[in-house]
C-alpha cells in the first residue's frame, strides 16, 4: 500500500496539489459560513426575541381593552394595530420555519383588518396573536437547552 501511496504523490505536480488545496478551502469556507450564520442566529434570538415577545404581549393587552370599548375605540385599534404588524415583521425574521406560519397568518389577519372591522376580527387577532407570544415562549424553552455552536 505504502508503495502506491509513494508512486502516486510522486506523480502530483503543483497544479494538483493546488486543485485539491482549492477543493479543501472551499469545503472549509462553506462549513465555516453555516456555522457563523447559526451562532449569529442563536444569539440574534437569544437577545431580541424575548424583548420582541414582551412588545407582543404589551400589544395583545392593548387589543384586548380596547375590544371592550371598540365603538369608542375603533382609531387606536387600527394605531395598535399597525404597531403589533411591525413587531410581527420584526419577529417573523428572526424566528424559525414552524413559527413563522403562525407569525404569517396573524399578519395577514392584521392586513385584512381594516377591511372588515368587527369586534370578531378584533378577537381573532387578539386571539392569534397569544398563539404566536405562546409559540415563541414554547421555542424559547426549548433554545434554551441548545448549544450555539451546534
Amino acid at each position: 500500500m505504502w508503495r502506491w501511496v509513494s508512486t502516486y504523490v510522486s506523480k502530483l505536480t503543483f497544479s494538483d496539489v493546488g486543485s485539491v488545496a482549492s477543493l479543501l478551502s472551499l469545503a472549509i469556507t462553506i462549513y465555516l459560513f453555516h456555522a457563523v450564520r447559526r451562532i449569529k442566529s442563536f444569539y440574534v434570538f437569544k437577545a431580541r426575541v424575548p424583548e420582541l415577545t414582551e412588545q407582543l404581549r404589551t400589544h395583545a393587552s392593548r387589543l384586548a381593552t380596547l375590544h371592550r370599548d371598540f365603538d369608542g375605540s375603533r382609531d387606536e385599534v387600527l394605531l395598535e394595530l399597525g404597531k403589533a404588524e411591525v413587531t410581527l415583521k420584526s419577529l417573523k425574521k428572526k424566528i424559525g420555519r414552524p413559527t413563522k406560519k403562525s407569525v404569517g397568518k396573524a399578519i395577514k389577519l392584521i392586513d385584512n383588518y381594516p377591511y372588515n372591522k368587527t369586534k370578531n376580527n378584533l378577537w381573532q387577532v387578539y386571539v392569534d396573536l397569544q398563539k404566536v407570544v405562546q409559540e415563541v415562549i414554547e421555542v424559547q424553552s426549548d433554545r434554551s437547552w441548545e448549544n450555539p455552536n451546534g
